[in-house]
């Protein structure tokens, strides 16, 4: 796990802009559709969650090959997608923190 220091967090790259997170944030928007997408995809298909197709994988039901083969594709894609919404998080905090103070 990595750990900030309190100045790490106080101190920001001069050379990043904000139209720079502002179009890393649009792309990693774009990615969380896509990723979605996929994972409806994958629950229409087999009709049923994805911990529901691994439990029945698990009890021998199923099709060993494309079954076995959509679960892991399917697991990634869900944890693709988490990893990329604490991304969105993260550069929508950054984008944020380089607007003005109210105060100033």
């Amino acid at each position: 796990m990595v750990t900030l220091s309190a100045t790490a967090l106080r101190t920001f790259p001069v050379h990043v802009e904000k139209k720079a997170l502002l179009g890393l944030l649009e792309e990693t928007q774009a990615r969380e559709t896509l990723l979605r997408q996929a994972i409806r995809r994958f629950e229409r298909k087999h009709r049923c969650s994805l911990e529901e197709l691994e439990a029945r994988l698990v009890r021998g039901e199923g099709g060993e090959h494309p079954d076995w083969e959509e679960s892991i594709e399917w697991r990634n894609g869900v944890e693709m997608l988490q990893r990329t919404q604490l991304l969105r998080g993260l550069l929508e905090w950054l984008a944020n923190s380089l607007e003005p103070s109210p105060a100033s």
